[in-house]
């Protein structure tokens, strides 16, 4: 259970990635680009004649050519003729909604989005939506009687059968590296972005496969800050600017509990979740380690390999937080905090100060709270000292690769169409629709998500604005649960998605600033050079040999550090110098730890020899 509510919760935040350092594919090195292509059985309304084939090197789909480079990649965006298809097969589509009781009895495919989806591509979805928790059997019951849907979304995370290799290899999954003239959106991106070798690695399985289609941040950005009441810092004579450090951060908080605690209502001005961080480094990446209560996290510093929770810094990290918790700072209830929405009554009720959340959850915040002053201001991520950089848990990749995005039945309906279908999301009309939603004739249109001003600019409607509230009793907190039911879901659904789209409306832009101010400290993905400590994680990849082992010990290791690793924090075992080298020994020497180093070393040498 707990491991479920940790994924809720990072899914909260659209940028958090898992780490591949422990997946079992079969290769170490990226692809050479150049796959041969399987012809296309795409069928459409336009001709060769129609549509002569460009000079040069070509691939096509929908019965028409466009031109690639040496290596198959398109060379230009694709524009597709709509609708995609005029047949009435109706494709079967795997999937979740964190707003599933919003759904109508008729079903998902009913609603405004959806159907207009099916009104310009010609694609018909049956959606078959499942509860979260009931994904992995659903899915394990769907493969063992061979019933899988065309589109299965989450894919990544059920690899019940095996390896995703196994996967494609036993026939459930279509390898997309065979349909790839038929995703020419999709792959035009990795020359888009100059062939990023780590784009390349999280696309491609290995030299011939590819598994998933997931999805593309357009105006790539830090998703994730910490804000904090910047109407009572005004009081109290602190500025968001000037908190840098985490002395500074300490000072704000500590005034903030003298000031706003009250006999009957004790304020506790910083929120954690269960798990302390979300991700690794988003709290204490400033000190250019991390804390994840649940989880070691592998780091790389002057090209040797070592983990969170392991080192000297560590001590020191943990240090603070159980300082900070014992000083009244910490809301006692992070123990259970799994979403935002787990402590939001704090947030509205004024008895935090302090929180890491998404930008565009701040409106929903402030419209919510019973002080109509309250005012949320991002500060940058704190360090140690004023002007240290940040190293470790702030990369910002391109490709969101969260939950997988979609897989496809390798025994599906038209795999070229539905892949067509897919394809559409990365076009500038279809990244569109999937960023924006539903139009409206203005404001007050219903069941819309933005319209036109008089200026033609693009701004939300009411109904995107407020509409989530009908849905607070099911967790939604602010308009962009709206993209839940109205548009793409970014988490697992495929796309060019821009993000920016969130904050179509007058006073918008303060947040989009928001995300530039942690862009201007932060870095966008490791450095070529690899002086970053952020772990290559969808480049240096483990061998099967390699994820045989560590299989074998894996579990019990991981079992041992959660339990052992917990004593500091359920206070068990209060935390000094001699405690912590216990705890650092008992690794060492009670587990497999120093193996899965070396292991772990082995791929990271080996990665990097191979990019030379």
């Amino acid at each position: 259970m707990k491991k479920t509510l940790a994924l809720l919760l990072a899914l909260s935040l659209v940028f958090v990635m898992f780490a591949a350092c422990s997946s079992s594919t079969n290769n170490t090195a990226s692809p050479t680009p150049g796959a041969e292509a399987t012809p296309s059985a795409a069928t459409g309304d336009a001709t060769p004649d129609a549509n002569p084939a460009p000079e040069g090197k070509t691939l096509s789909t929908q019965g028409r050519s466009y031109p690639v480079d040496d290596y198959d990649y398109p060379t230009e965006p694709f524009n597709y003729d709509l609708p995609l298809t005029t047949d009435d097969t109706v494709f079967t589509y795997f999937t979740t909604s964190f707003l599933a009781a919003a759904i109508p009895a008729e079903g998902l495919g009913t609603m405004p989005y959806q159907t207009m989806l099916r009104d310009k591509t010609g694609v018909h979805i049956d959606y078959q939506v499942s509860a979260i928790n009931d994904m992995n059997q659903t899915l394990t019951l769907m493969l063992e009687s061979d019933a899988l849907t065309d589109i299965v979304t989450w894919a990544s995370l059920y690899w019940t059968q095996g390896s995703q290799n196994d996967m494609v290899t036993s026939g459930f999954y279509a390898n997309i590296a065979d349909y790839r003239q038929d995703m020419p959106n999709f792959m035009y991106q990795i020359p888009r972005w100059d062939f990023n070798p780590e784009l390349i690695a999280s696309i491609w399985l290995n030299a011939d496969t590819i598994v998933s289609v997931g999805g593309y941040i357009d105006n790539s950005l830090p998703g994730t800050g910490y804000f904090i009441r910047g109407d009572w810092a005004d009081a109290l004579g602190f500025n968001a600017e000037t908190i840098l450090t985490y002395d500074d951060l300490h000072n704000y908080l500590t005034a903030v509990k003298n000031e706003y605690s009250k006999p009957d209502a004790e304020v506790f001005p910083i929120e954690f979740f269960q798990t302390v961080e979300l991700a690794a480094g988003t709290f204490f990446g400033g000190m250019q380690t991390g804390l994840i209560s649940t989880l070691i996290t592998p780091r790389v510093v002057d090209g040797q390999v070592t983990y969170t929770q392991t080192e000297d810094v560590d001590y020191q990290a943990l240090k603070l937080f159980l300082d900070w918790r014992d000083e009244g700072l910490v809301d006692p209830k992070y123990v259970s905090n799994d979403l935002t929405s787990a402590f939001m009554s704090q947030l509205t009720q004024g008895l935090t100060a302090c929180y890491a959340g998404n930008p565009s959850e701040v409106l929903g915040v402030e419209t919510a709270s019973v002080d109509p002053n309250a005012r949320w201001d991002p500060i940058t991520y704190p360090v140690l000292n004023a002007g240290d950089g940040l190293k470790f848990g702030h990369g910002v990749p391109a490709y969101v690769y969260i939950a997988g995005g979609w897989s496809f039945n390798a025994k599906g309906q038209n795999i070229p169409v539905i892949l067509n279908y897919a394809d559409y999301f990365f076009t500038d009309e279809g990244s569109f629709d999937a960023s924006y939603g539903v139009p409206g004739e203005d404001y007050n249109t219903p069941q819309t998500n933005y319209y036109y001003d008089d200026d033609g600019a693009v701004q939300r409607t009411d109904f995107w604005h407020n509409g989530w509230k009908d849905f607070a009793s099911m967790g939604a907190n602010s308009p962009s649960w709206m993209s839940f039911l109205y548009g793409n879901v970014s988490f697992f659904e495929p796309g060019l998605h821009n993000h920016l789209a969130n904050y179509a409306y007058e006073g918008g832009q303060r947040l989009v600033d928001a995300m530039y101010k942690w862009a201007e400290q932060g870095y966008i993905s490791p450095n070529p050079d690899g002086s970053n400590y952020d772990w290559p994680s969808a480049q240096a990849k483990l061998t099967n040999e390699q994820s045989a082992e560590v299989a074998t010990f894996s579990s019990d290791m991981n079992t041992w550090i959660e339990e052992n690793y917990g004593f500091f924090l359920n206070d068990t075992t209060p935390l000094t110098e001699e405690t912590w080298d216990v705890w650092v020994d008992g690794l060492n020497t009670a587990t497999q730890y120093p193996r899965y180093k070396l292991i772990m070393q082995q791929v990271y040498d080996d990665y990097m020899a191979a990019r030379g």
